[in-house]
């Protein structure tokens, strides 16, 4: 019989913590979330989420993160949902916005190859965990990202001159991970990608493409590798290959000042 009780007061102790959690991840700032309109990059973890978790939500695909700001700011949405670099930079250069304190995924980004390039994912694999033991990689992380809205490091990347050309497809709107300064893709994952290249002998040449045509554009040849805060999500993995993770990036949401 006592046993009995505990296991009674266990599972009464379960349901009250998940109608908690339940009660936290449904309402954010002035807006319920499940009413909420809600901006996302189509085919994006964030638009996944929320249509996986807030079915009822008024969800809207952009192919662009800026035409999501626009809307939010124009009050077209009451919430854009974005990985929390990128909100980091909206933030810095629009007064009225703010990044609200959950931490909506726990997901990290990693370089993506075709699945028969078993010769190209093992090189990039190999650089990358050397950058990660020996401190390059910690290096170009503090370069680009600032959360105390100081000035990006940019530093002189060798190049192959005569290298075999790398093709990297990116999404290049989303600064400070990649993004065009003065006709230049800069960023972490530019610095990231062209300082592997080198190691392996090759020079990078960028394909720009909305986010949403980037596996589609490896699939179709179009492109040797893709770097561009991607998540190795399972859907993913199912048609590319990816390295390990090599940036934690959880999705979070922005919205206007209340």
């Amino acid at each position: 019989m006592k046993i009995m009780k505990c296991k009674i007061r266990e599972l009464l102790f379960i349901a009250l913590l998940l109608s908690l959690l339940a009660g936290c991840s449904a309402k954010t700032g002035t807006v319920h979330i499940e009413t909420a309109r809600i901006g996302a990059i189509a085919d994006s973890i964030g638009y996944k989420y929320i249509e996986f978790n807030h079915p009822d939500a008024k969800l809207q695909k952009y192919d662009s993160i800026s035409d999501c700001i626009e809307a939010l700011q124009n009050g077209e949405l009451d919430y854009v949902v974005t990985a929390y670099t990128t909100a980091l930079y909206y933030i810095r250069i629009n007064d009225g916005l703010e990044i609200l304190p959950d931490r909506l995924t726990d997901e990290g980004a990693a370089i993506a190859v075709a699945k028969n390039d078993v010769e190209l994912l093992s090189g990039i694999s190999e650089v990358l965990d050397r950058f990660s033991s020996d401190g390059t990689l910690d290096g170009i992380i503090s370069n680009w990202i600032k959360e105390d809205g100081s000035a990006y490091v940019k530093t002189d990347i060798p190049v192959k001159q005569n290298g075999e050309i790398l093709i990297v497809g990116v999404s290049a709107n989303r600064e400070p991970m990649c993004f065009v300064e003065d006709g230049i893709y800069i960023g972490l994952d530019c610095e990231l990608i062209e300082r592997i290249a080198y190691e392996l002998g090759m020079k990078v040449e960028y394909e720009d493409m909305p986010f949403s045509e980037l596996i589609d554009a490896m699939e179709g040849g179009r492109v040797d590798a893709v770097i561009s805060n991607l998540f190795p999500s399972e859907e993913r993995k199912e048609r590319v290959s990816f390295t390990v993770e090599y940036f934690k990036n959880p999705q979070v949401f922005i919205t206007r000042f209340h």
